[in-house]
């Protein structure tokens, strides 16, 4: 719900997001269009009928390079829960979501009050977390605005770390909004 806080019927892109949940938010928060990207060609057919929702089934580099849509909100799915377990599992798994040429391909397709979204479980040590907050870091500097600390939140709960990085600047009013919104949720 986050990131609809500080954008009311925003165009939406889902990217492996792995499960329902963020299609459902962004439907419930009267999203005006939403894409999805998913590898997952059966999720594609078991939900194909849902209203304002296109279905992608594209490696997110091409897809990007393609697409001409600017987006409001774009939710990156991250490893975690569903990806790299304490066992190991998919710890050999490529990340290429999370690299500086994907993010600025991502910042390219952001509104002017666009917001991309990631999602962390967190699995400790912070590994995924700090990565994710270096790639980002460096992205910025070949940025027109290089101040991470305006274009950046994070916000940690009990299981899972989400970063939101504005298209251009958080204002006043948005900072304040997600505040109070993180505030009235504890």
């Amino acid at each position: 719900a986050l990131p609809y806080v500080v954008n009311e019927r925003p165009t939406v892109l889902l990217i492996q997001t792995q499960g329902g949940i963020e299609l459902a938010q962004a439907l419930r928060r009267q999203a005006s269009h939403v894409d999805v990207i998913d590898g997952d060609a059966l999720f594609q057919r078991v939900n194909s009928d849902w209203p304002r929702v296109a279905w992608h089934v594209a490696p997110l580099r091409q897809f990007l390079s393609k697409a001409q849509t600017k987006y409001d909100i774009i939710v990156v799915g991250g490893l975690g829960a569903t990806g790299a377990w304490s066992s190991g599992f998919g710890a050999l798994q490529q990340g290429f979501h999370y690299s500086r040429e994907t993010l600025r391909l991502l910042y390219r397709h952001l509104s002017e009050r666009g917001v991309l979204v990631f999602h962390l479980y967190r699995l400790p040590p912070p590994r995924m977390e700090l990565r994710l907050f270096e790639t980002i870091r460096e992205s910025f500097r070949e940025d027109p605005i290089p101040d991470v600390k305006s274009r950046l939140r994070v916000i940690q709960s009990l299981q899972t770390t989400t970063f939101l990085v504005h298209g251009d600047e958080f204002s006043d009013d948005q900072r304040n909004t997600l505040d109070h919104f993180i505030v009235t949720r504890d």
